[in-house]
């Protein structure tokens, strides 16, 4: 009886002890599934290495769709014979820096690092013909420009953006460089800083051996865009390439001004007769506005004082509104509450050739620069006119304006004239000496043609 109790005993030990087992064993299988055996063949290295070509394909875009993410998979098509004499195929381009990254049917995308003109490292896509006697084609010369263009820094008024076409290895870009200016000083920072933007990207030897990468540029100024297409860069001269850009731009910015001011004009509402202007005004103001004193003024024949009234300053600016008296400032029209379309600066001068055609210079940045203004409704309303620059050369070869500072517009002989000066800080001398340049115009002050060097402070008043 004791013998049969003590078999019981063990059998029901040895099936508690089995069960446990079998529990212990489903615990590690489902609470540690990365710990379960390797497949066949494969090794503790080999999957490290795996693990880091994984991360280093976490890239932007470069390949719509990487290839298999199963690592045993991605690996043997990274490690094939074709892909591998690919990549061999890309180094003896563009040097040992060279690495595959992913894979998506023909279409192979590497990384490339390089050192001048910056350290960096930039996406580039081969693809295989289905020829094998064709050589394999890439983008590596354009992603090579695109990479250097968004790592050059300009140092003022040039924003670079990009005109992309095509995908894949027949992916281009076009850069498109922004001006926000044509005054004398932006025209020339703008060609100088597209001429550092070159010399920049030669640095690279890839780039400086492909001369047909900067034969197109696209132009922006405004809403208006144009290609400039005189430039090769294997016979690349500084000098020569500022000149014909600062030629093309002067051209292309001053029509594109002109057809903008248009288009303002015409969007502009119709201008308050200086009679209901003045009803619309508080009358305190206005008298307080004529007891200051006007910081130019201009005499009509007809009796009319047009008196160019600073009322705010801001930023070492002033700000003005223009009113007419006939009785020496006991009473005004109020003709124009922001004459200079919400620029500052310093109102330098004001004239009328009659009682409805008339001209102003503003002047800013401290009066070196000035920019002129005309108006044909007496005052009412006044337009930004821009001129053309003389380009006058520098002693090393390269184009500039001298003339920054509208200095008076007059009629002769049925034909209408402006001076402008050199401002405070000009010092560029002519073959008789320190010198004007003189500007005509055969359509009421609208446009302006350059005539030639005038003495300075030798015109008629």
């Amino acid at each position: 009886m004791l013998k049969k109790y003590s078999q019981g005993r063990v059998r029901i030990l040895w099936i508690a002890l089995a069960a446990l087992a079998v529990l212990a064993t489903l615990w590690l299988v489902f609470s540690h599934p990365s710990q379960a055996p390797s497949q066949e063949g494969s090794s503790a290295c080999s999957g490290s290495e795996d693990s880091a070509l994984s991360q280093t394909t976490q890239t932007p875009d470069a390949s719509p769709h990487p290839i298999s993410q199963d690592p045993a998979s991605r690996q043997a098509l990274l490690n094939s014979p074709q892909a591998l004499e690919l990549t061999n195929q890309m180094r003896a381009r563009y040097g040992p820096d060279v690495t595959l990254e992913t894979i998506e049917s023909s279409l192979y995308t590497f990384q490339k690092t390089i050192s001048r003109p910056t350290e960096g490292t930039f996406l580039f896509q081969a693809e295989l013909s289905p020829n094998p006697q064709v050589e394999p084609a890439d983008n590596y010369m354009a992603e090579l420009f695109y990479f250097l263009g968004n790592t050059f820094v300009s140092s003022g008024n040039l924003t670079i953006q990009w005109e992309e076409t095509g995908s894949g290895v027949s992916r281009q870009y076009t850069p498109v460089f922004s001006s926000y200016g044509r005054s004398a000083y932006m025209m020339e920072a703008f060609c100088g800083n597209v001429c550092d933007f070159v010399e920049y990207c030669m640095q690279n030897y890839d780039f400086s051996r492909n001369p047909q990468l900067l034969s197109k540029i696209q132009v922006e100024y405004g809403t208006e865009r144009a290609s400039f297409e005189a430039f090769q860069m294997d016979s690349y001269e500084r000098v020569d390439f500022y000149n014909a850009l600062y030629a093309f731009m002067d051209d292309f910015t001053l029509r594109a001004y002109t057809a903008l001011a248009k288009t303002r004009g015409s969007e502009k509402e119709p201008a308050l007769d200086p009679g209901d202007a003045a009803s619309s005004a508080d009358p305190e103001v206005l008298a307080a506005w004529l007891k200051l004193e006007a910081d130019c003024s201009f005499q009509s024949p007809q009796g009319m004082e047009y008196r160019m009234v600073g009322v705010d300053r801001a930023a070492g600016s002033s700000y003005y509104v223009l009113l007419g008296t006939w009785d020496q400032g006991r009473t005004c029209s109020f003709l124009n509450p922001d004459p200079y379309n919400g620029s500052g600066g310093a109102a330098k001068w004001l004239s009328f050739l009659d009682e409805s055609l008339g001209f102003s210079c503003l002047a800013y940045s401290g009066g070196s620069y000035g920019s002129l203004y005309r108006t044909e409704d007496g005052g009412r309303t006044f337009t930004e006119i821009e001129y053309p620059s003389p380009k006058i050369t520098l002693s090393n070869g390269s184009y500039y304006n001298p003339f920054v500072m509208p200095e008076k517009v007059y009629e002769e002989n049925g034909q209408l004239y402006l001076v402008a000066g050199q401002g405070p800080e000009g010092d560029y001398y002519g073959e008789n000496g320190r010198c004007s340049g003189l500007y005509c115009s055969g359509d009421r002050g609208e446009t302006w043609t350059y005539v030639g060097e005038a003495p300075a402070n030798d015109t008629p008043t």
